[in-house]
């Protein structure tokens, strides 16, 4: 049996990453699964695609990621797959470009959207994600928190003074009308929450929310206090933190180590920012 079938067949019924690796060390492909056991024991039937059987006759050796829950799992591959770009992830997305969340910081109201295409155009963009559906799905539930614009025709929403739906239910603070009257400044706070939120700084965020929620009861503006009160309970909820995650934030490499009579192995976690990152 050889060392990768090996490696399949004493997986754990558990949640996870997986990364397939050539004779090199170079990562061919990344996935994840709710079971590890299944999913990558799956590989060895033979019946795959020609992409999915030529990654397989290339792999010599699997390394994987223990995680808590499958929802750990996605994040963890989406870092992975950013991290090495393997080349069968590419590949198996038909053809296509990784979806990006692109946050027009340039423009006085800016507008969040999903692209296939990052250009030098003074946008912000942040992935590549894995699971364009999973992104649509979260970046609806991310609304209700931050009520983004996402309009393509803003200017004739603007000489129409007509929002659209999602102003009605709250989805969107409705820069493009007068009857919303958010400011230039409230609605940029607004986005730079959210940017603060694609880029994981969860914690800094809630301490930027409760401190303006106090400025704002202390003013008796409770209009605002009761929005920024709101927003912090749904961050909270909304918040899925990594199980194994080190408090503070820090860049540190964590290594363990385990022997059998004359055999012993050893495994570096990567920890940057305070979460897992690679292994």
């Amino acid at each position: 049996m050889s060392v990768l079938s090996e490696k399949i067949h004493n997986l754990p019924a558990a949640p996870g990453v997986y990364l397939f690796k050539d004779p090199h060390g170079k990562v061919l492909y990344v996935g994840k699964a709710k079971s590890l056991l299944h999913r990558v024991r799956n590989y060895l039937s033979g019946d795959h695609d020609v992409h999915i059987a030529e990654m397989i006759d290339r792999a010599t050796d699997l390394d994987v990621i223990l995680t808590g829950t499958e929802v750990e799992a996605l994040l963890l591959e989406s870092s992975l797959v950013r991290q090495h770009r393997p080349h069968f992830n590419i590949l198996l997305q038909d053809d296509k470009s990784f979806p990006y969340v692109k946050v027009s910081v340039q423009e006085e109201f800016p507008r969040v959207s999903i692209t296939r295409q990052v250009r030098n155009d003074g946008a912000r963009y942040f992935g590549p994600y894995t699971d364009v559906k999973r992104l649509r799905r979260t970046l609806r539930e991310v609304r209700r928190i931050f009520p983004y614009r996402s309009c393509r025709n803003f200017e004739e929403y603007q000489r129409r003074n007509r929002p659209c739906l999602f102003f009605h239910i709250r989805r969107c603070h409705g820069p493009c009308t007068t009857y919303s009257r958010v400011s230039t400044d409230e609605y940029r706070a607004t986005i730079d929450a959210f940017l603060l939120f694609l880029t994981g700084r969860d914690q800094d965020l809630l301490v930027r929310l409760r401190g303006e929620m106090n400025e704002a009861s202390a003013v008796r503006d409770y209009e605002r206090a009761a929005r920024r009160r709101d927003q912090i309970g749904l961050l909270e909820s909304a918040r899925v933190p990594q199980t194994v995650v080190k408090r503070g934030g820090d860049d540190i490499d964590v290594i363990g180590a385990a022997r059998h009579g004359d055999q012993a192995a050893d495994a570096i976690l990567i920890l940057r920012g305070g979460r897992v990152v690679g292994k």
